[in-house]
């Protein structure tokens, strides 16, 4: 109605990992998180960023709406135009702006450096751990090195289950071969 393409209204609890799959398989990969301004609404904000530290395809964007209205509301009461001009937050950004100096430096080192592990650029993933260096006084070589961990355990549990697919499909192939085809499928 007001112009506003590929926009989806899902609600915050009801958003699922299977939202993610059919997201990748329609090819849309920037994507914005547009909650609800009240508590509820910016509180599923975290829950929806942490299914997506897992695919490193998107780029998730967070634009928060003022005064705790919806989205409708806000376009309604505010125009299109202002909507558009929202602040667009990273995925990154918000978590971190979300904590203050009281919060333990290891609990947010703990919850953004897998935000950090899931961009796909080295050079952003490098400023992102400068910034967080920079917030909780840990050097950046630390924060580097304990993505690089992070990935290579994520890049080796990613290649376990490969392997133990491929070992399915050829017992399954061994015990049954007429139904080869089906096998192929199911992995």
């Amino acid at each position: 109605q007001k112009d506003l393409n590929s926009t989806v209204c899902v609600g915050g609890t009801a958003f699922t990992e299977y939202h993610i799959l059919e997201l990748l398989r329609l090819g849309k990969t920037e994507v914005i998180l547009c909650m609800d301004g009240d508590e509820n609404g910016l509180k599923s904000i975290d829950g929806m960023l942490d299914k997506f530290v897992n695919y490193r395809q998107f780029s998730v964007y967070i634009v928060c709406i003022p005064e705790g209205l919806d989205p409708d509301d806000f376009i309604r009461k505010y125009g299109i135009e202002r909507f558009k001009q929202l602040r667009r937050w990273s995925a990154f950004e918000w978590k971190l702006n979300g904590y203050d100096d009281r919060i333990d430096p290891v609990l947010i080192r703990r919850e953004i450096v897998p935000i950090i592990a899931s961009e796909w650029s080295p050079i952003e993933r490098e400023r992102m751990a400068q910034v967080l260096c920079d917030k909780i006084g840990i050097s950046v070589n630390s924060i580097l090195e304990e993505i690089r961990q992070l990935l290579d355990e994520k890049e080796n549990k990613k290649a376990q289950e490969q392997k133990v697919m491929l070992e399915h499909l050829i017992m399954d192939l061994k015990n049954n071969p007429v139904d080869g085809r089906l096998h192929m499928n199911a992995a």
